[in-house]
């Protein structure tokens, strides 16, 4: 089985003041960990806590190579 994941994130914004930046990204990959867990595949689109777009991820499950 080949998975390939890729995930890209900027943190520019207010949602990611020094005094609550790991907070906030914990919230974003508890997000994006729900998303796999309900067997989703694809691009997903993080959101801050705002609703911005602050970067994306993509997982694809197949049983060929990465």
């Amino acid at each position: 089985m080949a998975i390939r994941f890729d995930l890209n994130l900027t943190s520019g914004d207010a949602a990611f003041e020094p005094d609550f930046a790991a907070e906030e990204l914990a919230r974003i990959l508890r997000e994006l960990a729900a998303w796999i867990e309900n067997g989703s595949e694809g691009k997903f689109t993080l959101r801050d806590v705002n609703g911005n777009a602050c970067g994306s991820a993509f997982l694809e499950i197949g049983d060929g190579e990465a």
